[in-house]
């Protein structure tokens, strides 16, 4: 992976290796987020992806500043935070009965995905 730093700003850039996935589930770049940069567009994973990206992490490596993350992301972005997805996508990785995903459901307030 890729990241670039700026002095004069706080956020990094990260370019993660093409295809992106999360856990086994592949994300098709159309369903990336698209940031006009005046140069052209930048595609950038959603929200939701960042969920994904953090949970899948804290639930297989049982990392807990990855939960936190996600449960941040969830917080500032509650109202664009697809939790169906999240649910379909947490069943189908199969992390369901993992103590990060289930503490990342209590603490956000939702029923555990059968």
């Amino acid at each position: 992976m890729s990241v670039f730093e700026h002095p004069n700003t706080r956020w990094y850039l990260e370019f993660p290796p093409s295809p992106i996935s999360f856990g086994g589930t592949y994300v098709d770049p159309t369903e990336c987020a698209l940031i006009d940069t005046g140069l052209g567009n930048l595609r950038i994973i959603t929200p939701t992806h960042s969920v994904m990206d953090r949970l899948i992490a804290a639930a297989v490596w049982h990392e807990q500043q990855s939960l936190e993350l996600a449960l941040l992301v969830t917080d500032q972005q509650f109202e664009r935070i697809d939790f169906e997805l999240i649910d379909a996508w947490v069943a189908k990785e199969g992390i369901q009965k993992e103590n990060e995903t289930e503490e990342y459901y209590r603490k956000v307030g939702r029923p555990l995905p059968r």
